[in-house]
């Protein structure tokens, strides 16, 4: 199912002419992704082209493209690193939301142990700003390519330091979620205007249906911010890289 003329200019009118495309092959590049050669019978790793992809700018611009995915009753997807296929549609007439704009640390408390983050900030990313600041960030065990965001609001994410820190699921705060109708969602503290700095109460908690056990791996609108908790580093502020791609390497602290 092709996208309609009608439908392509309300979304290019959205997120602007260099931020919307149907191009064959740009929509082959969002049809490959890792283990895709599993769900494919010619293990070629292709598997199923979106129509078009959007490059959201803003939670306003994310919230104007699920509006006018409704009017004109189009699926879609959304995912920000991309690591895996349940970022992908899983069927025919689906448009891409790529999220890689939305890629800010908005705040980082230290005193509270806790950051703000859109959802292509990166885990290494993340990890090496508040490093500085005698703080880590949980990491799932996908790696640090991988979006904190998407692990604590859509995915399982555990890793290897879940045992200090916790899941994501367990790092969770304040959220901003852009619900399947377009209406913007903010829960806990952040719902009542004090903040980020918690996820729920009194009363009953959101994290349940936004996430569940494992998450809805993006079928439940779009989380366009989240607030995760720190915990104490008490390495160095800094960890000197060498190597070149792909084998990086790091000299471990004594502790």
């Amino acid at each position: 199912m092709a996208l309609s003329n009608d439908a392509y200019q309300v979304l290019e009118d959205i997120v602007g002419t260099d931020y919307i495309s149907a191009e064959p092959a740009i929509m082959d590049s969002y049809a490959w992704m890792r283990a895709n050669d599993l769900r494919t019978k010619d293990r070629s790793g292709f598997f199923i082209r979106p129509e078009a992809v959007v490059l959201p700018g803003s939670t306003e611009e994310v919230q104007a493209v699920i509006r006018a995915c409704n009017r004109f009753r189009i699926k879609c997807k959304a995912f920000s690193t991309g690591w895996a296929g349940l970022a992908q549609p899983s069927g025919a007439g689906v448009i891409n939301m790529d999220l890689r704009r939305l890629n800010r640390i908005l705040e980082i408390d230290e005193k509270n142990m806790f950051d703000v983050i859109e959802q292509y900030v990166i885990g290494s990313q993340l990890q090496a700003e508040v490093m500085k600041l005698g703080l880590n960030c949980h990491i799932i065990g996908a790696g640090g390519n991988c979006s904190p965001l998407a692990a604590a609001t859509s995915f399982i994410g555990n890793g290897a330091d879940s045992i200090f820190m916790g899941y994501s699921s367990e790092t969770l705060l304040a959220l901003e979620w852009v619900m399947p109708n377009g209406d913007i969602l903010r829960t806990g503290s952040l719902g009542a205007g004090l903040g980020w700095s918690c996820g729920e109460g009194p009363g009953p908690s959101l994290r349940g249906i936004t996430r569940g056990i494992t998450g809805a791996s993006g079928a439940l609108g779009v989380f366009t911010k989240c607030a995760v908790k720190l915990a104490p580093w008490p390495g160095p502020a800094e960890m000197p890289v060498e190597g070149t791609i792909p084998a990086y390497y790091t000299k471990l602290p004594n502790n």
